[in-house]
């Protein structure tokens, strides 16, 4: 049982997002202590903030595919009101929703950065929840941080020029089929030197770079061209809120045009669509999973697709 567990137990019920620290059947975890791996995914926003958000269900879904044995856990920056409960009782602010455990208690965790405001926030966090900021400070009894995302590009704000950073290490690109392979890479390497693991997980993905050296050259991480197709396969998490019953599908990803004002078509890899069978399927399979009433259709430029419009 989670230290912490006495603060859910009696104020839980003052949180104003408490319904998410009661058990959810759909994250499927084994017990804590059986687990292979911990992970925490981590949103650098709060959970009203990113509700429609797709990215932690994104990276929870490929752990759980991936790792099954693994113990998944989601964290949020806590609202305000919440925070300051927390910070009364001295709670560490990252705990996870599942587990009640801090980022420390983790193996691994993976950090979400959506926007440039969030950045300051990462080191808001790990201060606020008795966590050395920079990597350096962070031996192995601490877990390996990993900050990716949308506003990775931006993520260099984190990195001293000495190459020391607020994470162990950036992770650039999509991570569908290289979050699963991260985290294998983290198991496998449990009890070896932080910068041998680190080694271990850039060797066995692309797209992740570890803190140390700021001119060591990185590739970004594509995901493989039927990634779109295979969204409806079997694995989902289903979270207390107003979009509950929304499911999403990704039909498209990045832009075919590449203008000089936006990085979409640049920064995001080849642009790719999902094939119109495969896409047909995965939407059924939503429904049959999580019984939605919505299906909210992703796509920088809709009517890009050659069918599905």
């Amino acid at each position: 049982m989670s230290r912490h567990e006495w603060f859910f137990r009696e104020h839980g019920h003052l949180l104003r997002d408490r319904l998410l620290y009661l058990p959810n059947p759909t994250f499927g975890n084994p017990p804590w202590a059986d687990a292979e791996l911990r992970v925490l995914v981590v949103r650098l926003s709060s959970f009203r903030d990113v509700d429609r958000s797709s990215t932690h269900l994104v990276l929870a879904r490929e752990l759980r595919r991936d790792l099954p044995g693994a113990f998944v856990d989601l964290a949020f920056l806590p609202v305000p009101e919440d925070r300051a409960l927390m910070e009364r009782h001295g709670l560490p602010l990252l705990a996870g929703t599942q587990s009640h455990r801090t980022l420390e208690e983790f193996d691994l965790a993976l950090v979400s950065t959506s926007c440039l405001p969030e950045l300051v926030k990462l080191p808001f966090l790990l201060a606020r929840s008795h966590v050395p900021v920079c990597s350096r400070e962070r031996d192995e009894d601490w877990p390996i941080v990993v900050l990716g995302g949308s506003n990775a590009a931006a993520a260099a704000a984190t990195v001293s020029e000495s190459g020391d950073a607020k994470a162990d290490a950036l992770f650039f690109g999509e991570g569908e089929a290289a979050v699963g392979a991260l985290a294998a890479a983290c198991r496998d390497t449990r009890g070896r030197p932080k910068e041998e693991r680190l080694e271990a997980m850039a060797r066995a993905v692309e797209g992740l770079w570890p803190a140390g050296d700021p001119a060591r050259p990185v590739r970004r991480a594509v995901a493989p061209a039927d990634s779109l197709d295979r969204q409806g396969d079997g694995v989902v998490l289903l979270l207390p809120g107003p979009e509950s019953g929304t499911a999403r599908l990704e039909i498209s990803r990045g832009c075919p045009s590449r203008c000089a004002f936006c990085f979409e078509g640049r920064d995001r890899g080849r642009f790719r669509t999902g094939g119109e069978a495969g896409l047909l399927a995965a939407a059924r399979a939503l429904k049959a999973a999580t019984g939605a009433s919505t299906l909210e259709v992703a796509s920088l430029t809709f009517n890009a697709h050659p069918r599905i419009a």
